[in-house]
């Protein structure tokens, strides 16, 4: 006899309203528990610390191994495998891509659809009825199932801010969430004017998350009264009527006190009571205004973040074996490529990106051994199998430890450095390493003692055991991506660490890779911040880009100048104007990354179509005989090697020196720009020099002026922060550029001959371009 299953929810969710209806279906018994989101939820203390708050949780004694599942799609999965005889089936019986298909649908609208219409619903109650949030402070108080009593009213305006901070819904019109609710819908109903059900021809998983996720829409008029989105919820009828078990008993109990409220507002009209509290109501400005604060107030608190805040966000942890295709915690955007609906529709989701794509664990490959040096092998690597966009390159290893993999007789500190790799179509690939050193075992040597006549055979058979020196042997954790978040590989990799060196029962280092390869997917540039765990109760957090061609620096570009000084900075700058071969030396990897990378991105709008190579493998050193232009790192130990051949600049970035090869000359840039463009840099980097022989100290005041109107220091603010200070050395380059190609677009002629335009070069003005450059002495001819 099947046991009662436990079905631990928040009742007003759609997510667990998703599980409820697949339970109802199947036919099984079970119990319903609340979440208690203020205290202990009786029954959860045997789950996992890692999901007590990942609602919906099913939890089955049928099963001794695994009770407790969590997650909708993932729930509805164990479902079908579990307890496969039932009237009707979610899931196709057998392994086929149909059932692949419905998968994909299910975590693509967990992924979308649910968390907009989630963020759009609450928005919804709080301009109609916001005491009915009252009820989120649970069963503790039961005053809080009246949105009348005076108490609600009063915990209401708290509630509302705490939901706005919470679920964002103060940048639900900065992010279009009602335009991409409206795509998917138009999509979908798209479908549904050629076929009954979303995905093959009969009722399945897709249907049943499609229905319980857009139901939260039904009190939404903007949506609901919208005759684009009719058969949507015509459909959404027929299915429920067909297929749910306790239909129409399914409005939760804030939806009931909405519909309560819009009757009362109906009839307010017949009865002069009604009239009167809603005018009260509308009137009640203290209230209002207490909301509209809090608002204000949550704006600026949760507003855009920096990779450096920590935000608060719920511990997120699977529970399932199979990571690549799940929705985490239901709240986490995916991006599926795999087709469905039939190859139908395909539904427009912001390009999201996973974090990374490879895990590897390198170590040293002792078969190799020669002399204490040796090559490095892969120990490890997750997943096995390559991804589709994302081939795995088996040269990485080259990467992880550029210097060679050597034995060391001390144990190193653990270090972590970038090194980037470019693919055949230019496509950048970042490969994160945090370095080890294990303890080898010790081997020993049998040295016989010298023997004499006197020793006998005893004595022939006792030799001494002389142990060798004690050597430690690197090994690598990488994780390779397309992305450049280098602050979020060195926190996930810093806590894959920190498990392996000290283990712990709750958490494992499978988990926690699955997670980062799988469950985190980094949104599109402009897009919001993204709050994440790896499941080891820690807090994250991604900041996109804002553009998705600026490249961002952090504090690269302004540590450049620091290190090396604005003269030869500029140097470096015009060398790489001219095509000149570049070349850092650094004892740090890390330095030359960022060196690298400030300058090329001091090239901005311009980009480096070379050879680019921050960290070179001593394995990959005859890559600097190469003809063609480059920027290339070296550590300081192959100095000689890389400068026997070299010819172009070179730059020590530990002894801030530059260096250019006898047999090359720099030309030198025009003298107007460079003056503006030093000038510039120095009001930036040293703005006390302008003020230093002023008979009377400015006091921090930096724009004033004199009677003639001329200012005496430049307009550029005093910035103490160095990110400020990184954007503004930045912004310099970016106005001499914007002075250099001045007008280029009257040079342009667009030929719309061809279906598509071309556009080519307009010979005429293109010349008095050119005169335009000479007269301004920003070209030399």
């Amino acid at each position: 006899m099947i046991k009662h299953l436990r079905f631990y929810q928040i009742p007003w969710s759609h997510y667990c309203d998703k599980v409820r209806w697949a339970l109802d279906l199947k036919e099984l018994p079970y119990d319903i528990i609340n979440f208690n989101p203020y205290g202990k939820t009786k029954g959860l203390e045997r789950a996992p610390k890692t999901i007590r708050k990942l609602m919906p949780i099913l939890e089955d004694p049928n099963n001794d191994g695994n009770p407790f599942q969590c997650d909708s799609t993932p729930i509805l999965l164990y479902l079908h495998t579990r307890y496969p005889n039932s009237s009707i089936s979610l899931f196709p019986s057998s392994s086929s891509d149909e059932k692949q298909q419905i998968i994909d649908t299910c975590l693509r609208f967990d992924s979308e659809l649910g968390l907009y219409t989630r963020r759009i619903a609450y928005v919804q109650i709080l301009n109609e009825k916001s005491s009915a949030l009252s009820i989120l402070l649970g069963e503790k108080f039961s005053w809080a199932y009246n949105p009348d009593d005076i108490r609600s009213r009063l915990v209401s305006s708290f509630v509302a801010c705490f939901m706005i901070a919470r679920f964002r819904l103060h940048r639900i019109r900065e992010e279009q969430l009602r335009e991409k609710t409206e795509q998917i819908l138009l999509d979908v109903a798209e479908r549904l004017h050629t076929h009954d059900y979303l995905v093959g021809e009969q009722f399945s998983a897709a249907d049943l998350t499609f229905c319980s996720l857009v139901k939260p829409l039904r009190r939404v008029p903007c949506f609901f009264d919208d005759n684009r989105f009719r058969i949507i919820f015509d459909y959404h009828e027929r299915i429920r009527r067909k297929y749910d078990p306790k239909y129409p008993n399914i409005d939760n109990f804030v939806e009931k006190i909405v519909d309560k409220h819009r009757l009362q507002i109906q009839n307010s009209e017949k009865s002069l009571i009604t009239h009167i509290k809603t005018f009260i109501y509308r009137i009640n400005f203290v209230q209002r205004f207490f909301i509209a604060f809090m608002t204000m107030m949550v704006k600026n608190i949760y507003g855009p973040v920096t990779d450096n805040e920590e935000v608060p966000q719920f511990n997120t942890i699977s529970s399932q074996g199979n990571q690549e295709k799940e929705a985490f915690n239901d709240q986490r955007r995916i991006n599926f490529k795999s087709k469905w609906l039939m190859n139908v529709v395909v539904l427009p989701i912001h390009i999201m990106q996973r974090l990374a794509d490879y895990f590897l664990v390198v170590g040293y490959d002792h078969d190799e051994e020669r002399g204490g040096r040796s090559c490095g092998k892969i120990i490890q690597r997750f997943p096995d199998k390559d991804w589709p966009d994302c081939p795995f390159n088996p040269r990485i290893i080259h990467f992880c430890q550029p210097q060679g993999w050597i034995l060391t007789a001390k144990r190193e500190l653990p270090t972590f450095f970038i090194s980037i790799l470019t693919d055949l179509d230019g496509l950048r690939h970042y490969c994160a390493c945090l370095t080890f050193h294990q303890t080898l075992l010790p081997t020993t040597t049998n040295i016989l003692l010298n023997k004499t006549n006197d020793y006998s055979d005893e004595a022939d058979d006792t030799a001494f055991l002389l142990p060798r020196t004690q050597m430690y042997a690197p090994k690598c954790l990488v994780l390779t991506s397309k992305l450049d978040c280098f602050e979020a590989f060195r926190n996930c990799l810093g806590i894959v660490y920190t498990m392996y060196v000290e283990p712990s029962s709750d958490i494992r280092i499978e988990t926690l890779v699955g997670n980062i390869l799988a469950n985190v997917n980094v949104p599109p540039p402009g897009g919001h911040a993204l709050r994440f765990s790896i499941g080891a109760d820690d807090r994250q957090v991604i900041q996109p880009p804002a553009s998705p061609t600026v490249p961002c620096t952090g504090l690269s570009v302004y540590n450049l100048f620091k290190e090396l000084g604005i003269d030869h900075v500029v140097t470096i700058f015009c060398a790489a104007l001219s095509d000149i071969k570049i070349l850092f030396f650094s004892r740090s990897y890390w330095k030359l990354t960022e060196a690298c990378k400030a300058v090329e991105s001091l090239l901005y709008p311009l980009k480096y179509c070379y050879t680019f190579i921050p960290v070179l493998p001593f394995d990959l050193i005859e890559i600097l005989d190469a003809p063609t232009p480059f920027i290339i790192g070296v550590h300081s130990d192959q100095k000689l090697q890389a400068l026997a051949n070299f010819d172009g600049l070179w730059i020590d970035l530990d002894g801030a020196s530059v260096h250019l090869t006898e047999n090359l000359k720099l030309a030198p840039m025009p003298e107007k720009p460079y003056y503006r463009i030093l000038s510039s840099l120095f009001q930036i980097l040293k703005p006390d020099i302008h003020a230093a022989d002023l008979a009377f100290p400015l006091n921090g005041r930096m724009n004033l002026k004199l009677d003639s109107g001329n200012s005496m220091v430049s307009d550029y603010p005093k910035y103490k922060e160095e990110s400020n200070k990184d954007k503004q050395i930045r912004a310099i380059f970016i106005r001499f550029f914007s002075e250099l190609f001045a007008g280029y677009r009257s040079c342009l002629l667009i030929i719309r001959i061809n279906p598509k335009p071309v556009i080519s070069f307009h010979k005429v003005n293109l010349f008095f371009f050119f005169i335009h450059l000479i007269k301004v002495d920003l070209l030399i001819l």
